[in-house]
Formats: structure tokens, C-alpha cells, sequence
């Protein structure tokens, strides 16, 4: 450590060199959101759906939703319905928006003797026109759940976006428009849609990192001031961290990436972490001066003694980003990779301008300012802490035991039930404008199944055809799905407009030869889009579409599988095969997938970091006694969900991973303390005392720190996101007092004794 300081200036040329370079990159930084991007590549179940999707043009993830809504009782007013059909006419017009079906202009299709006409559900040029239709309407409910609530207060539109722009920046500048459109009206409305929300999510994303570096900038100065009480201790731990934060983001930039919902988290974490060490090397730095130590011999001591925890601290957190690097998701992938890459940058920056800067600061202006630091209240309150921890084991031992005991029950509690919004709290708009759609016209979570015909049979054969129907009227009368997209409605829907639209024909033809005919005559009329949607030109393939409530993965996963057992009980199973598909389902599956890469993670942290323990004492022994004082907390944030009822996501996960990494590090400074006093000779008693006395003052400092910085992510408007600070403050309230009691104790009876 003694090169630090020998050749710290050309240390300080090297981070000024580099992070110039990553402030030139920073100009290239943009932030995206994509559910796509959260899907392995690589996966069975994406290469399906993506075939699935190119085939069918599926309209899952392409489709917006609007609903007007009506000033008056009802949407039956002329003015109303005018304003209606203008702006969803220039919605229609804009860049980028592919089709549109409008409430105002949809039409049904009926036999005029040997030819077909289209009549408008709604007509409103006049008011008798107006009072027609609302008549018609009475009779035939085909509008209401699809275009006009079921209140009569709203109309909607449907729009498909260009699938070229669904994933990026064009599609945020086309929803931009599509809002500007919607506030002209004056009308109160509603949108929805995956592509919708995707430019919901971008928006929110780039407001919370501005919010982000604000309140974490200002939390961090707030406690330090009350910490240090010197410019010196808040200026230079904030322009450090903040220079790590311009490397991380600076590096994401030049490689290409972008901000998400999942990268956006790295500027509070990369704060508190660079922070936690800062304040341990301040810390010891003080202490050394007020023993009567120059500058440079207090520094030379500080790194000595601190630079190898620092090190160690800064190798397990960059190990519990990088355990997030095993999972083939991407937003994942990168969060660990930069991640890690923040935690060692950062590090490394302040290893190099704190021994510069404070070296180069006279001791009067660092000395002599009472502050909490400098309290001298510090150590009766550090000695009690020694004495309740080492001197009584049976009252530690029951707390901790009772604590573990509680907290490993409720964690057995813990739900699974997920959510497509998972991120978003149930009071924000994008998820309250979804739940909307989902109350007063039809959900917003896609439902799809892909049903391929086997031998040469194909999927407009009428005995295959008659299968999909009990599928489609089994799914009809189990569940609240909608909007049924098959064969078999399109099939059903020609028969009958070809018998002059009586109810009594929408039915499956009784012969092949007529269900022949129908997708013939459907074909030669333009009906081949339509055809397109749904089965495959040679017709081996069909889609069973349907759009339902997103009523969590539990209930989703349970009609999956009864449909299963219904299917293979009652359908002939020799005729075709099916396959579950979808954006819904792909989610779904891919955030258990998430989940079980971040466990996997996690585990991977364990043992990365308690190897590093046990090569540190080696011994086997000391591996496990620094494991243990930090599992504790991760298992009371556990019953903590489980007690009160909430879900693993992988916003949850993700706590355990980073928080972790975190959590360890007070562990390390302790016990790597507690070795330096070993080697100088003192018993372990006196080992210990010394250790709580040099250590326990920055732990507590430290976790401050880190709790404050957390509470950065408090304000944000994802729930996953307030969810991780919420969760990482009890892990590091926990992990402190594991620390300060837990530790000491089992270091005095299992620990090393020279």
C-alpha cells in the first residue's frame, strides 16, 4: 500500500486521463426500455415465440389502446363522437402507427344478394342518426368490450405501430405525438398497450436517474456534514463517488448500452458503497492524526491497515454484482458486469484522491471540529457493545436464535404470484390505465396457443377445426378471456355473414367442402390478412389467440394446466399438437427464470466470498463464522416478506445478491481487525476489545451511510425499485447488529486464538 502514496501522482494523472474519456463518452448514453430485452435469446421458449410472432403477426406487443372518455351521461352525443373520430384520425395519420381500428368507423359485413357490404355500427352525422344507432347497438353487443365500455361512457381506439420501431427511440417520439394529439382533444382519455407502457417505462426511467442523483447527492451530504461536520468530509467523498458514477455510466455509453429500469439502480449503489469506504479511511485517518502522527505516516498507517479491508470489501461486493452475470438475461447480465465494474472503478478512484487530497490538507483544517466523528461519547458506547457481546453469550445466542427460528418460518411464506407490471406499485398510472382496460373492456394480457396439425392433416380440416373449438369454448367458459383470434372464428364469423348474418350460422359448416369454399371466397375478398393472423399459408399451423386479466402467474399457470388436462382428456390429441406461447407466458416464465438465475446467483456469492474468507485465515472454520453473522439479515428480509405477503420478484432477488455483497463488508473490516490485533501480541480478549474500539465507530458510520443512500430509491415510482430499498435497509440494519453482537461472540469461542 506504501505504492499508493509514492506514486500517487501519477495515480491522479491516471484517473484524470480516464475519467475525461468517460465523461467524452457520456454524450452517447440514452435510456431504453424492452420486455424483449428481458428474454434469453438462447431459450427454447423465445425461439418458439419468435417464430410464432413473425408468423402470425401477432399484435400482442404491437397494439396500443385509447378511451375517450365522455363528458356527457353516455358517448352518444354528436360533438363527442366527432372529436372522437377526428383525433383518432390523425392518430392514424402519424409516422409509424401501421393500422388503426376506431370505435367511430367500425364496420360489420353483410350479404346483399350476391354481393357484401360494410355498415358502420356508429353513425353520427345527425342527431337521428346518433339515436339509430344506439338502438342497433341495443341488439347487437359486439362493440361493447371491444370498442365502447361497458358503462357507455368510453370509446376506444386500437392502433398497430410499425414493428420496426416497436424496440426503440422512434417509438417513444411516436407516443410523444400520440399524447400531444390526446391533450388537443380536451377529452379525458386512457391508453394502453404494450408499446404504450414500454414509452411509460422510458420516461419514468429517465426521470428517476436525474431524481436519483439529486436526492442521493444531497442525503449523502446531509449525513456526512452531521458525521464529519467539515467541507473537506463532504465534498470529497461526494466528488469521488460521483466520478465513479461517471466511469460506470461513462463505460455503459462506449460499449453501447443503455440506461433501463435495472442500470438506473447503479448510481445510488455505486454512492453508498464508494461512501462506506471513504468513511472507514477517513475514519482510521483522523484517529492517526490525533495520536500525534504527520500527514504522511498517518496515511502510510491508514492503508496499511485499511487498504487491505477496503480491497477485500471492494473484491466481495464487484462478486456479488458479478454473481448476476450468470444468468443469460441481459438487463441482468449488464447490471452485474456494470455493476462490478462501478464498485472496482470506484474503489480504485478513491484509493488514489483521498491519500492525494488529504495529504495535501494541513491538519488544522481536518482537526479539532466536533462532530458526531469526533464524539467522545463513541467509546463508553462501543465498550458496552464489547461487554453485551462478549459477556453474555446465552442472551445473544436466544435473540439471534429466536430471530433465526421466526424469520426462517416466514420465509417459507414468502409468495410466488407474479405479475407482468411487477415493477409498477398498484397506484401508478401505466398499471391503473391497464387495470381500466381490464374492468371495462378486455385485459391486456395476452393469451396464445399455437396448434400445429399433424400427418398431412391440416388445421382447416373439419374434424381438427371441431378440436380447436372445444379448446376455444372450454377457455370461453372457464375463464374471463376475450376476443378469441382461430381458425374457428374467422371460420364461424364467414359462415355467418355468407347466411345473411343469422345468428343460428355461426357455426362450423357441416361439410368440408363448405369450409372450403368459405376460406376460399374469404381469400379472393381481401380476407387474406385476416387469413394471415391466424393460420399459415399450407395451413399446418394455426394461432388460438385471446386476451385476459393479468391475474398473476398462479392463476395463469393453473388454466395452463387444466387446459392441459382437459386437452389431452377429451380432445384427440392424435390429430394436432399445441403449444403455449405469448408475450404473457414468455414473461412469465422468464421471470422465474430471473428469479431462479439471481438464487442461483446468490449461492454463487456465498461461496465466492466465503472462500475468500477462509484463503484470508485459512481455515475452513473462519469461512463459516463470516457467513453467519450475514445470512442472519438476509433471512429476516425474508420472513419479512413472507409476514407480510410479499411476492419473490426479481426486483426482491436482486436484494439478496447486491445487498449481500454490501452487508459483508463491516464482517471483513471486523475480522480483519480483529487478526491485525492478533499479530501485535494481544490476547483475544484484548483482541476483541480493541477491535469493537478501532472498527465498530466506522461500521456504524458506514451503515448510516448506506442507509441513507438507500433511501434514495424510496422515492422511485417502480415498485421493484422501492421494494430493493425498502428490503436492503432492514438487511443493513441487520447485518450492523450481527455484527456489532453476533460477531465478537463468535470470533471469542470458535475464533482464532494467535
Amino acid at each position: 500500500m506504501h505504492r499508493i502514496i509514492k506514486y500517487r501522482k501519477y495515480l491522479l494523472i491516471f484517473v484524470t486521463i480516464f475519467t475525461c474519456l468517460f465523461i467524452y463518452g457520456l454524450k452517447d448514453l440514452y435510456v431504453s426500455f424492452s420486455f424483449d430485452s428481458f428474454y434469453p435469446k438462447t431459450s427454447p421458449e423465445y425461439i418458439y415465440y419468435h417464430d410464432y410472432r413473425n408468423t402470425f403477426l401477432a399484435d400482442d406487443d404491437l397494439m396500443e389502446s385509447v378511451a375517450l372518455i365522455s363528458p356527457k351521461a353516455d358517448i352518444f352525443d354528436k360533438d363527442f363522437l366527432q372529436k372522437v373520430d377526428s383525433t383518432f384520425a390523425k392518430i392514424g395519420r402519424l409516422q409509424g402507427i401501421d393500422s388503426m381500428i376506431s370505435g367511430t368507423r367500425f364496420s360489420y359485413i353483410k350479404r346483399s344478394g350476391l354481393g357484401f357490404k360494410e355498415i358502420p355500427y356508429l353513425v353520427f352525422e345527425n342527431d337521428e342518426d346518433i339515436a339509430l344507432s344506439r338502438e342497433n347497438l341495443s341488439r347487437d353487443s359486439a362493440m361493447f368490450g371491444t370498442f365502447i365500455t361497458r358503462d357507455n361512457k368510453a370509446l376506444c381506439g386500437h392502433f398497430m405501430i410499425d414493428s420496426a420501431i416497436s424496440d426503440n427511440w422512434k417509438r417513444d417520439v411516436l407516443n410523444q405525438q400520440v399524447d400531444s394529439i390526446l391533450a388537443q382533444s380536451q377529452l379525458k382519455f386512457i391508453a394502453s398497450g404494450v408499446p404504450y407502457i414500454r414509452s411509460q417505462y422510458v420516461d419514468k426511467i429517465e426521470k428517476e436517474v436525474k431524481l436519483f442523483v439529486i436526492i442521493a447527492a444531497v442525503l449523502l451530504a446531509i449525513m456526512l456534514t452531521l458525521t464529519f461536520r467539515n467541507w473537506v468530509f463532504v465534498l470529497l467523498p461526494i466528488g469521488t463517488v460521483m466520478i465513479g458514477a461517471i466511469w460506470t455510466y461513462g463505460l455503459m455509453a462506449m460499449t453501447g448500452q443503455a440506461i433501463n429500469v435495472v442500470t438506473n439502480l447503479l448510481i445510488p449503489i455505486v454512492f453508498v458503497v464508494g461512501v462506506s469506504d471513504i468513511i472507514h479511511i477517513a475514519t482510521k485517518y483522523l484517529a492517526e492524526l490525533k495520536s500525534g502522527k504527520d500527514r504522511e505516516s498517518a496515511m502510510l498507517c491508514t492503508l496499511e491497515e485499511i487498504g487491505f479491508a477496503t480491497l477485500l470489501t471492494c473484491i466481495t461486493t464487484a462478486v456479488g454484482f458479478l454473481s448476476l452475470a450468470v444468468t443469460d438475461v441481459a438487463p441482468l447480465y449488464y447490471f452485474g458486469l456494470y455493476g462490478s465494474f462501478g464498485v472496482v472503478g470506484t474503489y480504485l478512484v478513491s484509493i488514489t484522491l483521498i491519500p492525494n487530497i488529504l495529504m495535501n490538507i494541513p491538519e488544522k483544517w481536518i482537526l479539532g471540529t466536533k462532530s458526531i466523528e469526533s464524539s467522545e461519547k463513541w467509546t463508553p458506547l462501543l465498550l458496552f457493545f464489547h461487554k453485551v457481546s462478549t459477556g453474555k453469550p446465552r442472551l445473544i445466542i436466544s435473540i439471534f436464535s429466536i430471530i433465526l427460528v421466526v424469520a426462517t418460518y416466514f420465509t417459507t411464506q414468502i409468495p410466488m404470484n407474479m405479475h407482468l407490471l411487477e415493477d409498477l406499485s398498484w397506484r401508478d398510472p401505466v398499471r391503473e390505465s391497464m387495470i381500466f382496460f381490464e374492468k371495462n373492456l378486455f385485459g391486456v394480457r395476452p393469451f396464445e396457443l399455437g396448434i400445429t396439425a399433424k400427418g398431412d392433416k391440416k388445421v382447416t380440416d373439419r374434424d381438427v377445426l371441431l378440436e380447436i373449438e372445444k379448446i376455444q369454448n372450454w377457455l370461453d367458459k372457464k375463464t374471463d378471456f376475450q376476443l378469441f383470434v382461430s381458425p374457428v372464428t374467422f371460420v364461424k364469423g364467414a359462415n355467418y355473414v355468407a347466411h345473411f348474418n343469422r345468428d343460428s350460422s355461426r357455426i362450423i359448416p357441416a361439410t368440408q367442402g363448405e369450409i372450403d369454399e368459405l376460406l376460399d371466397f374469404a381469400a379472393a375478398k381481401n380476407g387474406d390478412i385476416l387469413l394471415k393472423r391466424v393460420m399459415t399459408e399450407d395451413r399446418k399451423m394455426a394461432r388460438l389467440g385471446a386476451r385476459s386479466p393479468d391475474l398473476g402467474a398462479d392463476f395463469h399457470k393453473a388454466i395452463r394446466d387444466d387446459l392441459t388436462t382437459y386437452i389431452q382428456q377429451n380432445c384427440d390429441t392424435k390429430l394436432f399438437d399445441y403449444h403455449f406461447t405469448g408475450h404473457g407466458f414468455l414473461t412469465e416464465n422468464n421471470l422465474k427464470y430471473i428469479r431462479d438465475g439471481i438464487l442461483q446467483g446468490l449461492l454463487i456469492d456465498f461461496l465466492t466470498i466465503g472462500l475468500i474468507m477462509g484463503l484470508m485465515y485459512k481455515s475452513f472454520r473462519m469461512m463459516l463464522l463470516s457467513m453467519i453473522p450475514n445470512i442472519i439479515p438476509l433471512l429476516v428480509t425474508a420472513g419479512v416478506m413472507g409476514l407480510f405477503n410479499i411476492t419473490l420478484t426479481t426486483s426482491a432477488a436482486v436484494v439478496f445478491v447486491v445487498v449481500f455483497g454490501i452487508a459483508v463488508d463491516d464482517t471483513i473490516h471486523f475480522m480483519t481487525h480483529y487478526k491485525i490485533e492478533l499479530k501485535k501480541g494481544l490476547l483475544p480478549e484484548d483482541a476483541l476489545r480493541e477491535t469493537m474500539l478501532g472498527t465498530g465507530k466506522a461500521m456504524i458510520l458506514t451503515s448510516i451511510v448506506l442507509l441513507s443512500g438507500f433511501c434514495t430509491l424510496l422515492t422511485s415510482t417502480f415498485g421493484g425499485t422501492f421494494t430493493i430499498g425498502l428490503f436492503s435497509l432492514i438487511t443493513i440494519i441487520f447485518a450492523v447488529f450481527s455484527d456489532l453482537f453476533l460477531a465478537p461472540l463468535l470470533l471469542k469461542y470458535f475464533g482464532p486464538k494467535e
